[in-house]
């Protein structure tokens, strides 16, 4: 005798999280506030998540090979190691063109975005160590290297000084050295505001931008804290970011009414242009990152204020804006009946 069976089929929903395309910082320690390492998963900072993709640079016959970014670097001992470059990022642009390194005539001088990849936080100096041709790390030269970024609205461009671990802007009249590169200009993120918070479709990160950090002052574990907690619209799962996601959402080519004449739209979020114009952060315009400063100095964190690289001691009070891997809900669906018979 044939039976008649029906099957009900559940719709299986679950969540995926996009992977970030950012690289890992370097950091794989835990740090608190004294600088002491953390063994025990205590402080959910960079060295605790490790967040970004491996990646790995070559170097051959004074050119480093960057696959990641798609980037390759001038290492040339007798082209970078004691050059100063005068009249600013005019005069350092004219040397790129001209400097035919590996026969490629393609070279420039980098965007910020670009040089900012080769900054290492956990070494002294701050640049990945493949690098050969550096000047003498003798503790009076700062490592200053020019990019092609200006600052809106000024004379000055965007410099990195690998020595100190910090950038600034800096009038094209200053000498500085020159770090030349070759490859297809780095992109700007895209960013899109979703009410209380944005999502960056290039990183595939979400990032927190509720009044919240308008206001929130924090010393840096407080800011963990913070972000360990933080529950957005039942989105769950935030963190303090580490020094390169928190970077890639600044625009250093624009410029607006800041509460510092010299600096650069701190944030690519838009949803907030006027955020260190306010007085309910009482001045304040730096943000943590989760990243320690490396490798003697763990009680203090990297920052960035408008655009700049910099560091603090971490129990100053500074901003907080918390990040995390965006989901994307996935609907598993299979038939919805089945008819069986036996």
């Amino acid at each position: 005798m044939l039976s008649r069976y029906t099957c009900f089929v559940l719709l299986v929903s679950t969540t995926l999280f996009a992977e970030s395309t950012l690289p890992r910082t370097g950091q794989v320690k835990s740090y608190n506030e004294g600088g002491w390492e953390v063994t025990d998963g205590s402080i959910k900072d960079d060295g605790y998540y490790q967040k970004g993709k491996d990646r790995v640079l070559t170097r051959n016959k004074g050119i480093v090979n960057d696959p990641f970014y798609g980037l390759q670097w001038q290492d040339d001992e007798t082209k970078t190691k004691a050059i100063d470059v005068p009249e600013g990022e005019e005069s350092a642009a004219l040397y790129c063109r001209r400097i035919g390194l590996g026969d490629f005539t393609n070279w420039r001088l980098p965007t910020y975005k670009e040089l900012s990849t080769i900054f290492l936080t956990q070494w002294n100096p701050y640049i990945d160590t493949i690098f050969q041709a550096l000047p003498p790390n003798d503790g009076t030269d700062s490592m200053t290297y020019w990019s092609n970024s200006n600052l809106a609205g000024t004379t000055g461009s965007w410099v990195i000084h690998f020595k100190d671990g910090v950038s600034n802007s800096d009038l094209n009249d200053y000498y500085h050295y020159v770090r030349c590169v070759r490859g297809t200009t780095l992109p700007k993120n895209q960013l899109r505001s979703v009410g209380n918070y944005a999502i960056d479709e290039k990183t595939h990160l979400m990032w927190e931008d509720t009044p919240a950090v308008r206001t929130n002052l924090m010393k840096w574990e407080k800011a963990i804290e913070y972000c360990e907690n933080l529950n957005i619209e039942g989105y769950k799962g935030w963190r303090l970011p580490n020094l390169i996601e928190l970077r890639s959402i600044y625009d250093v080519t624009v410029r607006t009414n800041s509460w510092r004449d010299d600096v650069a739209l701190a944030l690519g979020l838009n949803v907030y242009p006027d955020l260190c114009t306010n007085d309910t952060g009482g001045g304040v315009c730096s943000f943590w990152s989760s990243t320690s400063v490396g490798p003697s100095s763990q009680q203090y964190a990297f920052t960035i204020e408008n655009g700049m690289i910099g560091s603090k001691n971490k129990t100053d009070e500074l901003r907080v804006r918390c990040v995390r891997d965006r989901s994307n809900p996935a609907i598993i669906t299979l038939p919805a009946i089945i008819h069986i018979l036996f």
